[in-house]
C-alpha cells in the first residue's frame, strides 16, 4: 500500500489547488479556536476562500476578523441552537452566499 505522501496529489503537496477556492465560501463551526481556527486561517490566507466563522465568543471572532481580513466573516452562533442555525441560514440566503 502506498504511503500517504505517495497518494497525495502533487497539487495538494505544492499548496496549489486545481479548484478556484477564491470563488468558494466555507462555513466553519468552532472557528474561534483549535482546528476550526486553523482551517479558517488556512482557507483565508493560503487559498483566498471566504469563510463564515461560527463560534459563541464574539470577541474572539472579531479578533480573528482583524487577523484574517475581509475574507473572514464572523458569525456568533451556537450550532446546538435551532434558533441560531435559522439565523445563520437567513444570513446566508439574504446575502446571496453560495
Amino acid at each position: 500500500m502506498p504511503s500517504l505522501r505517495q497518494r497525495t496529489s502533487p497539487n495538494i503537496r505544492s499548496g496549489t489547488s486545481r479548484y478556484n477556492l477564491r470563488a468558494a465560501c466555507a462555513v466553519i463551526s468552532g472557528a474561534s479556536s483549535g482546528l476550526g481556527y486553523e482551517l479558517s486561517k488556512l482557507l483565508c490566507q493560503k487559498y483566498g476562500c471566504r469563510v463564515i466563522g461560527l463560534a459563541r465568543r464574539k470577541e474572539k471572532l472579531e479578533a480573528i476578523r482583524e487577523e484574517l481580513g475581509e475574507n473572514f466573516v464572523p458569525f456568533v452562533c451556537d450550532v446546538t441552537s435551532g434558533e441560531d442555525r435559522q439565523k445563520l441560514f437567513d444570513f446566508v440566503t439574504e446575502n446571496g452566499i453560495k
